[in-house]
């Protein structure tokens, strides 16, 4: 069973905060869907299957004004941006 008890606010503020986990694709997917610009279309040559997710993952919660087309030839992808107006 859980046992509650309470702390101060100073207690409170000196435990440490835990970030969620970020993987490295995940934080560079984020940092393209920012820098996007109204009907510049960003063409992103050679990316993993992994960038491919995040940015989907991306797309589908937060960016939904986001078009994503993938050009797949071999392990390699080419994926299209386009942040609509």
């Amino acid at each position: 069973m859980v046992e509650m008890k309470e702390i101060t606010l100073e207690q409170f503020r000196r435990m440490g905060m835990r970030r969620t986990a970020v993987s490295s694709n995940g934080q560079e997917a984020l940092e393209i869907l920012k820098r996007l610009r109204l009907d510049r279309p960003v063409l992103i040559q050679g990316a993993s299957r992994g960038l491919q997710v995040s940015l989907s993952r991306r797309i589908g919660k937060a960016f939904r004004d986001v078009e994503m087309r993938v050009d797949k030839k071999g392990k390699n992808r080419n994926i299209a941006l386009l942040k609509k107006g």
